[in-house]
């Protein structure tokens, strides 16, 4: 699922710091954190709160994050089980016997 976090009072897609589908590296999860930790950007950067806010929300409702990309999230499927710091199995429909 990719998602992203829009401003309730004009609808706006707020700034995440990289475009939506930008595959190079600062469309990493923890890109706008490691710049944080090399002095590039500051702790108050509103793409790097942005993103903390999208990762939480998701997290706490019990999606994981594909770490390459902040805007993608999986919940029960392969990703989710490879991505999961739980060693989830992946989960499927029930399939009636033949």
């Amino acid at each position: 699922m990719d998602v992203m976090l829009q401003s309730l009072g004009d609808g706006a897609v707020l700034d995440l710091g990289a475009a939506f589908d930008d595959l190079g590296p600062v469309a990493h999860t923890d890109h706008l954190e490691r710049s944080v930790i090399c002095g590039e950007i500051e702790p108050n950067t509103s793409a790097l709160l942005n993103r903390r806010l999208l990762y939480y929300a998701m997290t706490q409702a019990g999606f994981v994050n594909y770490p390459a990309e902040f805007w993608h999230y999986d919940f029960g499927n392969q990703m989710y089980a490879f991505n999961s710091d739980e060693a989830a199995p992946a989960w499927y429909g029930y399939a009636a016997a033949p």
